[in-house]
């Protein structure tokens, strides 16, 4: 039963590709001319890697941009602003398992990627990230794009302490866990938001969604991840997911346009509230909400590793909806 709901899911909504990697190789061709100082540290520290020659994978020209971040943490922020710091335990942050994290690679190259085929991707950018954590995202892309002022913010205090103090890079500010955001009006370029609507109560994700409008100038953009078919999809792989639930989920989504169960999470120094849990969209509905005050310049089904759907708006003329 599983595998027939991946297969229509799979007809309806295809099947998601990332096809570029601009940040990763932006960086790594930055970062090319140390590769002979790089390759002489590896011989002098124990460390995963073989030397580097040709960077001709994806995967090699990644190990050489955490490698040379790491081992010529100087040279390398002095290059390309990349930072080696990492959160310690007790601060938040995803992507835990990499002792040689130096930030979300993942987002970075996503964003980007759908920035360029919206031909959104400019210099000298005013651009915030919401529901920032430690920086993870705005210090990968600090480093893409020099010329950017990248600013982030998060519900998790500590998190975002630990950002002001260790990610140069960037700006960072608590946030509550309902508007407003402490911005002026019309004062940002572009925002992202990654992982942040697939929680947010369809009610509440409209009130975001008025407040991400107004911080934006005419012609900002907005990327933002949602979940969608790919996300039931991508349930339907987990073991512990019956075929029924994921029915239950389909039907919500062809009844109402959305499936919102709350969840409560206390972690850190935040506390959800009962408009917080996982949150599903038919993509007419969110693409609905939306409407009032964005034009849909992208549209990527399943581009976050097979799970959420991303979209790039674009904020419509000034004035109120």
């Amino acid at each position: 039963m599983k595998d027939q709901i991946v297969s229509n899911i799979e007809a309806v909504a295809g099947k998601p590709l990332l096809t570029t990697h601009p940040v990763i190789d932006t960086l790594a061709g930055r970062l090319r001319p140390l590769a002979a100082r790089v390759n002489a540290e590896l011989s002098r520290n124990r460390t995963p890697w073989q030397p580097f020659a040709e960077l001709a994978s994806l995967d090699s020209r990644r190990s050489f941009v955490k490698a040379a971040t790491h081992l010529l943490p100087q040279a390398a922020f002095d290059t390309t602003r990349l930072l080696a710091v990492q959160p310690p335990d007790d601060i938040h942050r995803m992507q835990r398992s990499d002792p040689y994290w130096i930030g979300d690679f993942f987002s970075a190259n996503m964003i980007v990627h759908a920035l360029r085929a919206c031909r959104l991707d400019r210099p000298d950018q005013t651009v915030l990230d919401i529901g920032c954590s430690s920086g993870s995202l705005v210090r990968m892309l600090a480093a893409y794009e020099g010329s950017w002022s990248l600013h982030g913010c998060d519900p998790i205090a500590s998190a975002i302490d630990w950002a002001q103090a260790h990610v140069p890079t960037g700006r960072f500010f608590h946030m509550n866990l309902k508007p407003p955001l402490d911005l002026d009006d019309a004062s940002l370029d572009g925002v992202t938001a990654i992982s942040v609507w697939s929680h947010h109560r369809p009610d509440a994700a409209e009130l975001w969604m008025a407040e991400v409008a107004r911080v934006l100038r005419p012609g900002g953009w907005f990327a933002v991840t949602f979940s969608s078919l790919h996300h039931v999809r991508w349930l339907a792989r987990n073991p512990r997911v019956r075929a029924a639930e994921l029915e239950a989920m389909l039907r919500s989504l062809a009844q109402s346009g959305n499936h919102f169960v709350p969840v409560r999470y206390k972690g850190e120094d935040a506390d959800t509230d009962v408009d917080w849990g996982q949150s599903c969209y038919a993509r007419e509905r969110f693409f609905g909400m939306a409407y009032a005050w964005f034009d849909v310049a992208g549209y990527f089904p399943g581009l976050n590793q097979g799970n959420q759907d991303v979209a790039v708006l674009v904020r419509r003329g000034g004035g109120q909806p």
